[in-house]
């Protein structure tokens, strides 16, 4: 038996968990037991009901110190411990450095290195972090076949049908989105979106409520690059199943550049919408690239801003482009390899196993290939 647990501070209604919680049900039973040490608050949401119920053993350690939760996961023998966060807001990545576990993952949360001695493998894919990227990683590369993202291929979209003008988003417009958090947008990506405003006329770019300040501040500058602020609309947040309903209003989804979307661009494919990305240099500006092509529409992954910048005003002046990369994102959604959780589970396992016998033979972590054998 393989013990694994997952240490995290958003089994909650959080991005990340949104993404997870397929998971930790999918994990073959009569070889890995699956624990969740949890740091971050209970906001009794069904997302964190569902950690509690789907894996084995469920553990707060809000209230543990460091070194109180790295004696409860080496007491309970756990042999890989997944760190979902990494150097994100409110980690607890000390907790690794106690090795309370053989083996210790970085994964989901965090797109990058850690460049800690103590964090054994990454998991992620070849397009996220290509073959000759390995050597910036203090980790060791565990190479997913398709993307290393994972999925909720059981997320419910609301039955409600919206209608346009709840939004206020008029009919006859092509409507454009992105709902991404606010910080991911930066002045290169938004003189883009701008242009392409100006190059569909009867266009709209609607992005996710923020702070009063950013949407002051995002309006002022899409006045100053000659669009009316009209055509720059922000949309309330709203349950998960109830926003996925209405990304089914959007034609497009325009991606960010530097930090991609992740559960954001995963969120659109699911709902039908297609995404139009271009991708980067680096793990965090590759992860749509990795999605699209994950669900068989590498068409939509482009080089450069001007690339990307022609393909989204090829999609919008052309009804016929669009419907068709509609139809294919709905087909190709339940077929293709990017929301095939059990698939994704099996492969993730694959990896697991080959880290506990590498640990076991007391050797250094190494690559790991892992091949899609079903």
């Amino acid at each position: 038996m393989i013990r694994v647990g997952y240490l995290s501070n958003t089994f909650s209604n959080h991005p990340g968990s949104h993404l997870i919680s397929g998971l930790f049900r999918l994990h073959d039973r009569t070889e890995f037991e699956i624990s969740c040490f949890s740091y971050g608050k209970d906001d009794h949401s069904y997302y964190r009901k569902r950690a509690e119920q789907e894996a084995d053993h469920f553990f707060d350690i809000s209230q543990m110190n460091d070194t109180i939760a790295a004696e409860l996961i080496r007491k309970h023998q756990i042999d890989i411990l997944v760190d979902l966060r990494g150097f994100t807001h409110a980690n607890r990545l000390r907790i690794n450095a106690f090795r309370p576990a053989p083996v210790h993952v970085i994964y989901l949360g965090y797109p990058g290195t850690t460049g800690a001695d103590f964090i054994d493998y990454i998991v992620a894919d070849k397009i996220v972090i290509p073959e000759s990227h390995a050597q910036y990683f203090s980790e060791k590369i565990v190479y997913m076949p398709h993307c290393y993202q994972v999925n909720d291929n059981t997320q419910k979209i609301h039955e409600r049908l919206f209608h346009r003008t709840e939004f206020n988003i008029p009919d006859e417009v092509f409507a454009f989105c992105c709902f991404c958090t606010h910080y991911k947008i930066e002045p290169i990506m938004f003189d883009c979106w701008t242009r392409i405003l100006k190059r569909v006329p009867k266009s709209v770019l609607c992005l996710l409520e923020g702070s009063k300040s950013a949407e002051k501040n995002l309006k002022k500058e899409i006045v100053n690059r000659g669009v009316d602020e009209k055509r720059l609309l922000f949309q309330k947040k709203m349950p998960k199943d109830e926003h996925l309903a209405r990304l089914r209003l959007f034609d497009l989804s325009l991606d960010t550049r530097i930090v991609n979307g992740h559960t954001t661009t995963s969120d659109a494919l699911w709902a039908g919408v297609p995404v139009v990305t271009a991708k980067g240099g680096h793990f965090s500006s590759r992860v749509s690239a990795s999605i699209l092509n994950a669900i068989g529409l590498a068409e939509l992954i482009t080089n450069d801003i001007g690339e990307y910048e022609e393909l989204a005003v090829d999609i919008a002046n052309n009804p016929e482009k669009l419907q068709a990369l509609k139809k294919k994102v709905e087909t190709n959604r339940l077929t293709a390899p990017l929301f095939d959780t059990p698939q994704f589970t099996r492969n993730l396992e694959r990896a697991y196993r080959e880290m506990v016998k590498i640990a076991k033979r007391g050797e250094s972590p190494k690559q790991i290939d892992v091949q899609q054998l079903d």
